[in-house]
C-alpha cells in the first residue's frame, strides 16, 4: 500500500462483498469419518447431529473437504488423504499417528465417549475459512468455527493494524476484513 494515500471504501468494495455473499465461500465437500469399523457409524452420527446427513460421508474418504480419522491408523489410507490434500483430524488414544500433525489429534482415552467439542474445534481450526459451507450444514460446526474465523480475522487485522504506520490508511482494510468476517459468520448460520 503506498504511503500518504488511503484507499477508499467504495461501492465497488461493498459490491464485492455482496458478490462473496451470494457466491457462497468455503469447500462445498463434505466431512468424511474413516477408520474403525465399529467406530465410525457413532461418529458420523453425532457429527451429523440436527443438520444435512449428506455434510458427513462414511469411508469416502477421496471426496472430503476433511477427514476425521478414527481408531488405530492405518497408513495406507492417511498417506492417501495427505497426498491428495485433504486435511487430517484424528480420534484416537494414540500420542502419534502418520500424516496427522499433533495439533490434531484428539486425544481420548479407551472407553469414554467421543469429545465431539473438541473435534469440531480441531475440524474448524483446520479447515478455517473454507469451512463455511461445512458449518451451514452442520450445526456441531458453527460456534468453533466462527470462534476460529474470529481468531483468524482478529490476527489479520492486528498485523494490518500494525503495519500501517500513517494514521487512518489502514481503516479501509480493517474495515473490509470486518465484513468478510461478519459475511462469513452469516454464511455459516
Amino acid at each position: 500500500m503506498k504511503r500518504g494515500k488511503a484507499r477508499k471504501l467504495g461501492p465497488l468494495s461493498v459490491l464485492g462483498g455482496v458478490r462473496e455473499r451470494k457466491r457462497g465461500t468455503g469447500d462445498p465437500r463434505p466431512l468424511a469419518v474413516a477408520g474403525a469399523r465399529e467406530l465410525v457409524p457413532l461418529l458420523a452420527r453425532e457429527l451429523r447431529a440436527g443438520g444435512d446427513a449428506s455434510a458427513v460421508v462414511e469411508g469416502r474418504v477421496e471426496a472430503a473437504a476433511v477427514l476425521v480419522w478414527v481408531g488405530p491408523p492405518d497408513e495406507e489410507e492417511l498417506r492417501a488423504a495427505d497426498r491428495a490434500g485433504i486435511p487430517i483430524v484424528a480420534v484416537s488414544d494414540e500420542e502419534r499417528l502418520p500424516y496427522v500433525l499433533a495439533t490434531n489429534i484428539v486425544h481420548v482415552p479407551p472407553g469414554q465417549g467421543f469429545p465431539v467439542e473438541a473435534i469440531a474445534r480441531a475440524v474448524a481450526r483446520e479447515l478455517g475459512e473454507n469451512g463455511t459451507s461445512l458449518a451451514a450444514r452442520l450445526p456441531v460446526l458453527r460456534r468453533p468455527l466462527c470462534d476460529a474465523l474470529i481468531a483468524s480475522f482478529a490476527k489479520k487485522n492486528g498485523l494490518v493494524g500494525a503495519a500501517v504506520f500513517v494514521p487512518g490508511v489502514d481503516l479501509p482494510v480493517l474495515t473490509l476484513n470486518q465484513v468478510r468476517l461478519v459475511l462469513r459468520i452469516a454464511l455459516a448460520h
